[in-house]
């Protein structure tokens, strides 16, 4: 931000005259030089806020949210599904053992890009949904049947020995 500009300060809170007050995004990388007052810089903030949730088309603050179907940030990370890092696989490493499993259920949703990525001692393996070692390293498994969710990994090119390292990173429900 260069210089740090000083603003005038309200004694009491301003109303604003017009509730469709979205600035262009030219005009947001500009506030800093065009706002006088402190009233003014929040014009700009408050349009970059809104950007965020509606994208650059102009619209009204006070849309009902809900209403429009716009999803708060709890939910549409709650939809999403939260993304686990780093989660050791579970199972006996002992150079024929190719049947691991996760502590949690897993998405795998291939048209939406939700997958699994399995690494062994930091190489990432080839995941595929077909039990070809040609194809993949590895494939996932539903081990309580279709349908009940993910949460095995079997190998198919290797059984890992004790000092591997086998790690995921996965989307859970």
């Amino acid at each position: 931000m260069p210089g740090n500009p000083t603003y005038l300060r309200y004694r009491q809170i301003r109303r604003t005259d017009n509730l469709d007050d979205q600035q262009t995004p030219t005009a947001i990388e500009g506030a800093n030089a065009a706002s006088t007052t402190q009233e003014d810089y929040q014009v700009y903030a408050l349009s970059q806020v809104k950007r965020v949730i509606f994208g650059s088309k102009p619209g009204n603050w006070y849309k009902n949210f809900a209403g429009d179907g716009i999803l708060d940030l709890a939910e549409l990370t709650r939809r999403a599904g939260a993304r686990r890092y780093g989660v050791a696989l579970v199972g006996v490493r002992d150079g024929s053992n190719r049947t691991f499993t996760l502590p949690d259920k897993f998405l795998i949703d291939p048209q939406s890009g939700i997958t699994i990525e399995v690494f062994h001692n930091g190489r990432r393996l080839q995941g595929g949904m077909m039990s070809d070692p040609r194809v993949a390293d590895f494939y996932p498994i539903e081990s309580g049947g279709p349908g009940t969710g993910y949460d095995t990994i079997f190998l198919l090119t290797f059984g890992p020995s004790i000092k591997s390292n086998l790690i995921a990173d996965y989307t859970v429900p």
